[in-house]
């Protein structure tokens, strides 16, 4: 062995601190580099798993590909940034704290080259023992995570139950040899690199000023002002702490850009989770019948030649006369109470003029709320919709408003987002007797408005947001959807009953795949449409969630070792100030005010950062939701709480090992570290 590989052994030995905390960023670099790859390889298992025999399997391949690449080599990005800080840092610190030595050793000859090479050895060293613990950690992590990931991949499989289809989402745990040797080689060329700027500063620093041991600081005449603030409250021991922060600003950079990332990430994500738990809310259905049976017509879409608007094209609407023949059977069924409505909302516009829009939708429509196609000066085009409701529920409202059976409902409400706000107007006159409802392909038919209903008046299944601003409630209509809601006593009696009933009146083939008739027929609980529409919300949250876990402990790596070497790098100060009358007690304050002031500077930005995040999010998602920004108090005070326990903890295990050394040995040995 090269004397430079046992000089950098050695040297691995003797500081045993500086090489755990490398080994421990080492393994946790790697650790989650074969994680996120071995995520990919199990997620290409799946798709191709599921895909087997598929005439198009090659395109859903490759569109998986280009999906998860992008993603995955952004995560992989960041985690090779912060590994590349934790340990860099590390290699800086070690490569300072033996600056004399280097200095001794080029007096006796060595070369920059061999100087060099000394640190390099050590990183292979490193990476010999870390690499091969990171890869073990990873494939149990990885196989951890995957298991979770199925567990909230059921929220998935729930489609199985809404859609009558057989869709079953399962990660399979793949072991890859090619993700861990490609995230072994990464973490290794990784480690390389972060020792690489160390070893060349150590190598080019001169003879002399390594032994007398300025090579590793760059001194500036600066004055050190006194504060009186810190010192009034905190004492000498707190100004001392202050002087010592502010002329060693380089020692203490690393903890605080690592403290700043974790309160940032921490705070951010709080808000986020807060904002995230808003959305699914909002996404849930809130009626009070726990079952929807529901019929809707398969349609093509296309544009118009004549018109230029877009038509849809049902292959099997439904008659409103069939939809209320089911209201009926289903409320046999145990007598339950059944509100049945067909709706039809990609076929029709609004023909309007400018006389019969209140003030409040002309205002709406100049400010783009309110899309309108074809306006003129006073007329406007509005997307409108047809519906239709069961016999009992349309008898109920005719005489809610007071107007006769047979007559037409315009639904005098316009509910809308204005930027995070849930707000509702009255887009419509009194005066309006009749609308006309133009096709795009030129066909129009006129509806006499008999009576108008208001919010107030509205049930739950017609008060909504972001409907179209235009809605006809109509006692008889072809219409593409119809859905019935219910709570039967015996849910699965009910599922069989409601299932033969709609076979009845829509057969299939067994086997027929989604929308292979014309047409799809659904019985399934409100709560699984919801669990449905949120599972997106649900794996974004398990996404970002561990993406800021993984960097919070690589960040807590950095700030572990960070703050115990800088205790051990200036044993020698702390012995000469006890020599001058220091006690053991002052100094245990000094070096925790040292920590308190570096992460109180941390915990102000990262909170001041976290919350901008969290708002700077918010701008972004309250555009399409009524959704405000929550100021993120709980994950504040949490994040000040955890980091204050953190630093003063490490503060506090390196101050204990600290006073075991003699104090007069410390200044004999001073430079032999």
């Amino acid at each position: 062995m090269r004397i430079t590989a046992k000089l950098a052994l050695s040297q691995l030995k003797v500081n045993r601190m500086n090489s755990f905390w490398a080994i421990t960023g080492i393994v946790l670099a790697n650790a989650f580099l074969v994680t996120v790859l071995s995520f990919i390889a199990s997620g290409f298992t799946m798709i191709e798993g599921s895909m087997a025999g598929a005439s198009n399997s090659k395109e859903i391949i490759s569109a998986y590909l280009s999906i998860i690449i992008g993603p995955g080599i952004f995560i992989v990005m960041i985690i090779a940034v912060m590994t590349k800080v934790v340990i860099s840092n590390v290699f800086k610190v070690s490569a300072n704290q033996r600056i004399r030595e280097f200095g001794v050793l080029k007096c006796t000859g060595a070369t920059k080259k061999q100087i060099k090479s000394i640190v390099l050895y050590e990183s292979l060293f490193l990476s010999a023992v870390a690499i091969p613990i990171g890869a073990v950690v990873g494939i149990l992590l990885s196989f951890i995570a995957i298991n979770v990931t199925n567990l909230f991949l059921d929220e998935i499989n729930a489609l199985t139950n809404v859609m009558l289809k057989e869709i079953s989402f399962y990660l399979p745990y793949t072991f890859s040899a090619v993700a861990i040797l490609v995230a072994s080689v990464l973490c290794f060329m990784i480690t390389l690199y972060s020792a690489n700027k160390p070893a060349d500063k150590a190598a080019k620093t001169p003879a002399i000023d390594a032994i007398r041991g300025t090579g590793s600081v760059k001194i500036q005449k600066k004055k050190v002002h006194f504060s009186q603030m810190i010192n009034k409250f905190f004492g000498f021991e707190g100004e001392l702490a202050n002087k010592n922060i502010t002329r060693n600003r380089q020692n203490f950079k690393a903890t605080f850009i690592s403290l700043t990332v974790g309160v940032t990430l921490f705070v951010g994500l709080g808000g986020i989770i807060s904002q995230a738990n808003a959305l699914m809310d909002f996404t849930t259905l809130s009626y009070e019948q726990s079952h929807i049976v529901d019929y809707t017509s398969s349609r093509t879409r296309r544009i118009n030649e004549a018109t230029g608007w877009e038509e849809s094209i049902y292959a099997k609407p439904i008659d409103s006369d069939i939809g209320k023949e089911i209201s009926k059977k289903l409320a046999d069924f145990e007598g339950a109470e059944v509100f049945g409505i067909g709706s039809d909302r990609q076929m029709y516009r609004a023909i309007l003029t400018d006389e019969f829009l209140t003030e409040d939708m002309k205002m709406l429509v100049k400010s783009g709320e309110i899309v309108s196609e074809g306006t003129t000066l006073a007329n406007y085009a509005f997307p409108a919709s047809v519906k239709t409701l069961d016999e009992k529920n349309y008898k109920k409202l005719c005489t809610t408003i007071g107007v006769p059976e047979n007559s037409n409902i315009l639904v005098n409400s316009l509910g809308y987002n204005d930027y995070g706000y849930e707000k509702y107007i009255v887009p419509y006159l009194e005066s309006m007797k009749e609308v006309t409802l133009q096709k795009a392909n030129g066909m129009s038919k006129t509806y006499r408005i008999d009576g108008m209903i208001y919010r107030e008046d509205l049930p739950d299944q017609l008060d909504y947001l972001n409907d179209n601003p235009l809605i006809v409630i109509v006692p008889q209509a072809e219409v593409r959807a119809y859905s019935w809601y219910l709570t039967p006593a015996n849910e699965d009696a009910f599922k069989e009953y409601a299932t033969g009933l709609l076979e009845s009146y829509f057969p299939t083939n067994e086997g027929d795949e989604y929308m292979a008739n014309g047409f799809s027929t659904r019985v399934y609980r409100t709560e699984e449409y919801s669990k449905v529409m949120n599972v997106a919300v649900v794996i974004f949250l398990i996404f970002i969630c561990s993406f800021a876990v993984l960097l919070i402990l690589i960040g807590f790596t950095n700030i572990a070792s960070t703050l115990i070497s800088n205790v051990y790098m200036r044993a020698d100060e702390f012995a000469i100030l006890q020599s001058l009358g220091m006690t053991r007690k002052g100094l245990e304050k000094m070096l925790i005010m040292e920590s308190f002031l570096c992460t109180t500077k941390a915990i102000i930005l990262g909170n001041i950062l976290g919350i901008s995040t969290t708002y700077l999010v918010n701008m972004s998602l309250r555009k399409a939701f009524p959704i405000l920004p929550e100021f993120p108090i709980v994950s504040i005070v949490c994040s000040i709480l955890i980091v204050l326990g953190i630093t003063f903890g490490i503060t506090k295990i390196a101050i204990k090992s600290l006073s075991r050394k003699n104090i007069i040995e410390t200044i004999r040995n001073k430079g032999q570290r």
